[in-house]
C-alpha cells in the first residue's frame, strides 16, 4: 500500500539545513555554532552564513523602525 503523503507530493518532515539551523538559531537567540570547524567545515560556514545572514537582516530592520521614530 502506497501512503498517500507521496501521492499528494508530501515528503514529510524534511531535515533542516545547516543554514536553516543558523538562521532559526539566531532568532532564538543560541550563539554557538553547533559544528565544529575542523570536523565539519562545509556545514560549519553554512550555519554561519545563516546565521548572519538572519543578524544583517534584522539590522536592517531595527534601523528602518528607528528612523522612522525620529
Amino acid at each position: 500500500m502506497v501512503p498517500k503523503q507521496n501521492v499528494r507530493g508530501y515528503e514529510g518532515k524534511k531535515k533542516m539545513t545547516p543554514y536553516e539551523q543558523g538562521r532559526l538559531a539566531f532568532r532564538k537567540g543560541q550563539l554557538t555554532n553547533p559544528y565544529h570547524h575542523d570536523n565539519n567545515f562545509t556545514e560549519h560556514r553554512k550555519w554561519q552564513l545563516g546565521f548572519n545572514q538572519a543578524y544583517f537582516y534584522n539590522l536592517e530592520r531595527v534601523l528602518e523602525q528607528e528612523a522612522i521614530k525620529s
